[in-house]
């Protein structure tokens, strides 16, 4: 599936904003360096085959059906790596089959070269050992595909390397011959056996996340779009409320109003980030989640504008939707998601822009868009698509105080709390102040 460098930034993939933690971090749940690095590039490389994202699926599935899991001692994934990528170069050959340098003399010549040996055969023995259970359970006949090819090339790389006759070594000579062996002759081999580890290690963190109450998503095979969910939420928020999402053939458009802070935009982050993990064969934050996979997915959540090259912030959105069009004319199937389109023009213009290009997007067949708006009075302008579905969020304003429940419901929002929310943040008291500030330097007439 193609993502561009502004829905990344937008879905908060691998940078997180304002200090907050990326996508990546919040769902990670790996147990080895190979593993992080792998499911960054999961990541970043989200699948369009839908046999593809199946199978990826299917493992987690799998896993989380049978409590496949890799329970490996806390430090010795890491104690591998380093030891792999140590600068101390092992001992040859000759010093250990009894040739002009020998073992013991070694031993006591580069002390710290038996110590790297010896912790190093004992961390990749703690790594096979761990390795035993699961890598026998995902090769098994009723494990999925992806699982069993997993599975099949750790077993192969540890046979080919001997890696079971490491446990137990204790003698000098013994150690330096397996730590030649290791970090010498068959480092290439090793390092591939790390990272079948880690695409190991990637799909039982899936699982594990799925333990935890995410959604494996269920793919649809037919031609038409499709985008359902129940129990929709951002994972980077700690009390999330859930909403859900229906978007097809009959119905690929919604439009969503509602007054500020209510929950529009994260609403459609919530929904981009389970479109955007689905496709990378992981599971999503909802309670359930089906959809047909789509080619491009987009979004425009804080479109820029560009000084270098003379761009205000408006035509940067009319830039933004002409990329979205662009992707539809050449026969892709995608996924758009624009907050407060046209926000960078007067209220005229954004109305007629807006309707423009609604109403054009709802008569693209196959492909979906989510539009949040201001512009309530837009909303009986569009009656005449039968593929638009309004929804909205409401707060309530009582006492002075604003609230929301960020609750997605049925129909059009025509509320307006603005300047109820600035009563609330004080700011008629402090603009009434300044009226009355003696202090002020200010020379009134």
């Amino acid at each position: 599936m193609y993502v561009d460098r502004q829905t990344l930034g937008d879905l908060e993939i691998l940078h997180g904003r304002h200090g907050a933690p990326p996508l990546a971090s919040v769902l990670d749940r790996t147990r080895t360096p190979a593993g992080r690095r792998g499911l960054r590039e999961r990541l970043t490389h989200p699948l369009s085959d839908p046999s593809l994202i199946a199978s990826e699926l299917a493992a987690v599935r799998y896993a989380l059906e049978t409590g496949l899991d890799l329970r490996i001692p806390e430090g010795i994934p890491e104690a591998v790596e380093s030891y792999l990528h140590a600068s101390l170069a092992s001992a040859g050959d000759r010093s250990l089959l009894g040739g002009w340098i020998e073992a013991g003399w070694v031993a006591v010549r580069y002390p710290e070269l038996l110590t790297l040996a010896r912790e190093g055969v004992v961390a990749v023995s703690g790594l096979v050992q761990a390795l035993e259970a699961p890598t026998r359970a995902a090769c098994e006949d009723s494990a999925p595909a992806e699982l069993r090819r997993i599975g099949g090339n750790i077993a192969a790389l540890v046979q080919k390397l001997d890696l079971r006759g490491l446990v137990g070594l204790r003698g000098a000579a013994s150690l330096l011959a397996a730590d030649h062996r290791l970090r010498s002759r068959h480092r290439g081999d090793m390092l591939r056996l790390l990272e079948r580890v880690g695409e190991l290690d990637v799909c039982l963190a899936a699982a594990r996340l799925a333990d935890e109450g995410w959604a494996i998503p269920e793919l649809d095979p037919g031609p038409e779009l499709r985008v359902e969910g129940t129990g929709i939420r951002h994972p980077l928020l700690s009390s999330a409320v859930g909403n859900g999402v229906e978007l097809g053939a009959d119905r690929s458009v919604v439009f969503l109003t509602g007054p500020n802070m209510a929950g529009k935009t994260t609403y459609l982050r919530s929904v981009a980030l389970c479109v955007y993990l689905a496709h990378c064969g992981l599971p999503v934050p909802a309670d359930t989640f089906r959809l047909a996979p789509v080619d491009a997915l987009f979004t425009s959540f804080a479109p820029e504008d560009n000084l270098r090259e003379g761009l205000s912030f408006f035509m940067g959105e009319v830039r933004r939707v002409r990329t979205v069009l662009e992707r539809i004319s050449n026969g892709d199937r995608i996924l758009a998601l624009f907050d407060e389109v046209f926000r960078g023009t007067n209220v005229h213009d954004a109305l007629e822009a807006s309707r423009m290009v609604i109403e054009g997007c709802a008569r693209a067949r196959g492909s979906g868009f989510l539009f949040s708006s201001h512009l309530a009075e837009l909303a009986p302008l569009l009656e005449e698509p039968r593929t638009v579905r309004f929804a909205h969020f409401h707060g309530e304003s009582e006492g002075g105080r604003t609230t929301f429940d960020y609750r997605l419901r049925p129909g059009v929002s025509d509320q307006r709390l603005g300047l109820d929310i600035l009563r609330q943040e004080g700011i008629d008291r402090l603009l009434h102040d300044l009226d009355h500030d003696d202090s002020s330097p200010i020379t009134r007439p």
